[in-house]
């Protein structure tokens, strides 16, 4: 009964991706994300993949100071497409914010950047957003406990309790890091949406239909894509590593979890500041997975083995 609840519970976390529904898309754009033009464009223009309703104000285009330098959206005879004039612009990064109706009603927006001789900030960096949010620093600490863990849980197993274990402590220590998986997927789900919600300027409950993709192809959208996927694999190898007893399959959960943890450094401080280089990268990423170890493996200590194995208090203060 346990083990069909947990299937069912990884299942959920497997399948947590809502439904999607048809509302409008956008396509394309002009000028496009994060373009470099040489000279001042006439317009900013949307084309979307159906007929959507847009407003006066559809189209908001700012300067790095707050300007609005664009004008009411005109009347297309294209119900896919929005456009804005916009005034000679100088050289400068803008940022345009779009919100527009679809056919079913949705309010559909987002938020995209181009620089007119110069290069474009990220969406993250756009006017209006104010960057990672106290929300976010606890969101990305809760991550890091869930990487403890798993990484640091499947390497305490491995390599100082690596003979057999009663049970009930296997069965705890199961419960623990398959706990350190599904959060790792289930946090990192929560941080893609809040950073996307402060680079959208919209509350946290309406934005289901806003454009990420911006977000998605920066450099912290594909680490999310590449840790969320991985960890999902992590939870498929810690179910059959408990279905069929096989060690190997949790020394390749444990590979892949500690190396999933450099999606963290990838993406974080010491990969955007400048000067930064791959050496720093290196180095953080090794200062994170020492960490995960050491927490991940004081939580066995604390949970698994001081309550249920007081024999193997010893062994695993003495390796």
């Amino acid at each position: 009964m346990r083990r069909a609840a947990l299937c069912a519970l990884v299942g959920l976390a497997l399948a947590f991706p809502a439904a999607s529904w048809a509302h409008a898309t956008l396509i394309r754009t002009s000028p496009s994300f994060q373009q470099r033009l040489q000279r001042s464009p006439r317009f900013v223009q949307l084309r979307f993949d159906q007929s959507v309703k847009a407003f006066p104000n559809a189209i908001t285009v700012y300067t790095a100071k707050g300007h609005v330098v664009s004008g009411t959206v005109r009347p297309a005879k294209d119900p896919r497409v929005v456009t804005t004039p916009l005034q000679p612009l100088a050289r400068g990064a803008y940022t345009v914010r779009w919100r527009v109706v679809s056919a079913d009603s949705h309010v559909v927006s987002g938020v995209f950047t181009f620089g007119v001789r110069m290069r474009a900030p990220p969406a993250t960096a756009a006017f209006g957003a104010s960057g990672p949010t106290t929300r976010e620093h606890i969101v990305r600490w809760l991550y890091f406990l869930a990487l403890a863990l798993v990484g640091g849980g499947l390497g305490f197993r491995l390599l100082i309790l690596r003979g057999p274990l009663p049970a009930e402590v296997e069965r705890r220590f199961y419960q623990v890091v398959g706990a350190g998986a599904i959060g790792a997927i289930e946090i990192g789900i929560l941080a893609f949406l809040l950073r996307a919600e402060d680079a959208l300027q919209l509350p946290f409950g309406n934005f289901l239909y806003g454009d990420l993709s911006p977000i998605a192809t920066l450099r912290f959208g594909r680490a999310f894509v590449v840790m969320t996927l991985g960890f999902a694999l992590v939870c498929a190898l810690l179910f059959l590593a408990w279905l069929t007893e096989k060690r190997i399959l949790l020394w390749s959960a444990f590979l892949l979890s500690i190396g999933l943890a450099s999606g963290l450094s990838l993406s974080g401080h010491s990969a955007v500041d400048s000067g930064s280089s791959w050496l720093s990268e290196l180095a953080d990423w090794v200062h994170l997975a020492a960490a995960s170890l050491w927490v991940g493996g004081l939580v066995q200590l604390a949970f698994v083995i001081w309550p249920l194995a007081p024999e193997l208090r010893r062994t695993a203060f003495l390796r």
